[in-house]
């Protein structure tokens, strides 16, 4: 009887090691919060957690991202309507503030349509073809100050304007 106690107790302590070590690849960072806290974030390599007690919040990939917008029709400031669609590159730089943001793909969807068609609305159809990556600039610059508190820096921004 005292076997199968010890036999028991052994593979408990086994499984709790195992589940102890965390491992964290090279292109990602892992949230681990603790009562609701963060307690760590996790980059590559391998990390100790306590099992029973530190949960894993969030697996976040670190690689350079994109997003597609597809074409959406937007007032011209000739009375025209244009479609606009968009390609945005980003990356996490702050895993803890990515992790623990809003709902970032529907904010960033939202935040580049409007600046989007507020760089529309006072171009004709003709100048908006023309000045396309112009407006890619400077879609990309308000949205690099929009989210950078979310942990995310937008590295380009592809305008297509038809």
């Amino acid at each position: 009887m005292i076997e199968l106690v010890v036999g028991v107790a052994a593979v408990f302590v086994v499984v709790l090691l195992l589940a102890s070590v965390l491992k964290v690849r090279r292109d990602q960072a892992v949230v681990v919060t603790r009562a609701g806290r963060i307690r760590t974030v996790a980059t590559s390599g391998l990390v100790l957690r306590v099992p029973l007690l530190d949960r894993i919040t969030a697996r976040i990939d670190l690689r350079e991202q994109l997003m597609t917008f597809p074409a959406t029709t937007m007032p011209a400031a000739d009375g025209r309507t244009v479609a606009v669609s968009a390609k945005v590159t980003f990356a996490v730089t702050d895993a803890a503030a990515f992790a623990m943001g809003t709902d970032w793909p529907t904010v960033l969807e939202r935040s580049t349509l409007d600046r989007l068609r507020d760089q529309v609305r006072v171009l004709s159809a003709e100048q908006g073809r023309q000045r396309q990556r112009a407006v890619g600039d400077t879609v990309r610059a308000a949205l690099v100050a929009d989210t950078a508190r979310w942990g995310v820096t937008v590295n380009a921004v592809t305008v297509d304007i038809a």
